[in-house]
């Protein structure tokens, strides 16, 4: 495995994942997921949609030393990951998973080496039936653009998530860029 990713909400199974894999493979790039407004590795508080991913607080368990890179994922992109795949897929999952997936797509493309990615998908979407799978929900919460399932990823015309590199870990920039 080259890169792991993984969403945050606490912080305890993207820290405790992140350690395990880089005590048997210290070069593992790990991804640190959140949605665009949580503030779990940092930022200003803004209010998102993302369910079990994200905090308004900073958790005192999350192992940011075992994080090399965090990228921040809009409500937008994560639920039109899910959709898309649903559709495409068959894949049934719930927003911190499609932020995650996302977040692979992202990391995919920008890779310049073939590599192993490997992803935490923490829900499956048979909660968000009535949100995230329902184009009402989703007019209504100005998200008219994922009812097709076209993020960032696909169309390529807005940066909709943003890379935040933790300032005291070093990154392995030129293998990922």
């Amino acid at each position: 495995m080259d890169v792991l990713i993984g969403c945050a909400s606490t912080g305890s199974h993207l820290s405790g994942t992140a350690k395990y894999m880089k005590s048997r493979k210290p070069g593992v790039h790990v991804i640190g997921v959140e949605p665009e407004g949580s503030v779990v590795f940092g930022g200003t508080y803004k209010p998102f949609l993302q369910n079990g991913t994200g905090l308004s607080f900073r958790p005192g368990n999350l192992l940011e030393s075992y994080i090399d890179e965090i990228i921040k994922v809009s409500d937008h992109d994560a639920f039109a990951t899910c959709r898309r795949l649903a559709r495409t897929e068959g894949l049934l999952l719930g927003g911190s998973s499609g932020s995650v997936l996302h977040v692979a797509a992202l990391i995919a493309h920008r890779m310049r080496r073939p590599c192993n990615i490997a992803v935490i998908l923490p829900d499956n979407g048979m909660k968000y039936l009535d949100t995230i799978y329902d184009d009402q929900w989703l007019r209504k919460h100005g998200l008219h653009g994922a009812i097709a399932g076209e993020d960032a990823v696909m169309t390529g015309d807005r940066p909709a998530t943003r890379r935040v590199p933790l300032a005291e870990v070093e990154l392995p920039v030129g293998e990922l860029q």
